[in-house]
């Protein structure tokens, strides 16, 4: 029981602290003694193991008061999926630390009452029985239970971030083309992701007419040298698809056209997280994908590192297309733009400011869980 109350008052602890802090941060823009928080998550964490390990041979210790504050911590963990998608991360963390406060205020209340009451445990009969009970439902139901959350926060993520172009089902990921008009011109936003079934790439640009059409490229040049090689077909062969490099190739007769910006109009932030990311695709060892995660991961820790990577990689990029595709729109009545999802939010927000009207969508499969490998 000693150990049961120490971990509801780390947690309660850890969730009082947690809240202070991002209020304080809210109103000052301070932290406050930011170590002693990770001292409290980690303590808190720990005892949640221990105590959820303990409550697999104490039948005296009640699992409605104690289960839920460690899945709690597990689900905090992961980040508390969707509140981030939904609220951004700093309400969502907020948030979070809130109902820390009230699931460990009510847990540590219950568990003082049902302690006053002074349940003991069983004979080694029944710890063994309990024990063997508890596991065996743990091996049973949180498996599945972990694999369907992490699919379903994946599936909104997905979503999320790329305004519905891409989409993650039971039987595979799908993208979306869509149609917006203005006039008599046509523009087709084609969601690319960087790995996926060869014949999805094949089927991109089989069913635009080459009657005055233009295809408009993604692709930064390194005209200055200042990238290694990158290139995914290392991991497109090793989860045995193909990358989009390699496959989409347009028919010589359709026209295609250059859209995309220079790597030397990046900042140096964003210039060594892509240096650090194409180092990360090449490795040829587990030493060499260590290493070379090791220097993305401090790259990418840098202050204001991720909003130069947005700043540099999505909007700029969308906003560098939208000005050619205005130009390609002059010469040719249909403009087709297979870009990385990621980009085509924006771009649509940018299309429907400029007076286009959604016309049509279509839908093809990326990859297919059941699938067969492309010829």
């Amino acid at each position: 029981m000693t150990l049961a109350r120490a971990f509801l008052f780390f947690f309660l602890a850890d969730g009082v602290w947690a809240l202070a802090n991002g209020l304080l941060g809210r109103v000052a823009g301070v932290a406050v003694l930011p170590g002693f928080g990770a001292l409290l998550g980690l303590g808190s964490g720990l005892l949640a193991l221990t105590t959820y390990v303990a409550l697999g041979f104490s039948p005296r210790l009640p699992k409605r008061v104690l289960v839920p504050p460690c899945l709690f911590l597990l689900w905090s963990a992961a980040g508390g999926m969707p509140l981030p998608l939904t609220l951004g991360l700093a309400d969502a963390a907020l948030l979070v630390s809130a109902l820390q406060v009230v699931v460990g205020s009510a847990a540590l209340g219950l568990f003082r009452q049902l302690a006053a009451r002074g349940e003991g445990p069983g004979g080694d009969g029944r710890r063994w029985r309990h024990a063997l009970g508890f596991f065996g439902a743990n091996l049973i139901l949180l498996p599945p239970a972990a694999a369907v959350y992490l699919g379903w926060c994946l599936a909104l993520a997905t979503a999320h971030f790329t305004g519905g172009f891409v989409s993650l089902g039971w039987g595979g990921i799908s993208a979306q083309e869509r149609v917006y008009e203005r006039g008599d011109r046509r523009v087709h936003l084609v969601a690319m992701i960087h790995v996926a079934d060869g014949s999805f790439y094949r089927s991109v640009l089989a069913g635009v007419p080459p009657q005055d059409a233009v295809v408009l490229l993604e692709g930064v040049t390194d005209r200055e040298g200042l990238l290694p090689s990158f290139s995914y077909g290392r991991l497109a062969a090793a989860l045995g698809l193909e990358a989009q490099e390699e496959s989409l190739a347009a028919p010589p007769a359709l026209t295609t056209e250059p859209a995309d910006v220079d790597v030397g109009t990046f900042s140096p932030a964003t210039v060594a997280v892509l240096v650090a990311a194409g180092r990360v695709l090449a490795s040829d060892s587990p030493e060499a994908f260590v290493a070379a995660y090791g220097a993305l991961a401090a790259a990418g820790s840098r202050p204001g590192a991720l909003d130069a990577l947005r700043a540099d990689l999505i909007d700029r990029r969308d906003e560098h297309l939208l000005a050619r595709l205005e130009e390609a729109l002059g010469a040719y009545r249909r403009a087709v733009v297979p870009w990385g999802a990621a980009h085509l939010p924006g771009i649509e927000a940018g299309l429907l400011a400029r007076g286009f009207r959604l016309a049509d969508t279509r839908e093809r499969t990326a990859i297919g869980f059941a699938r067969t490998p492309s010829p």
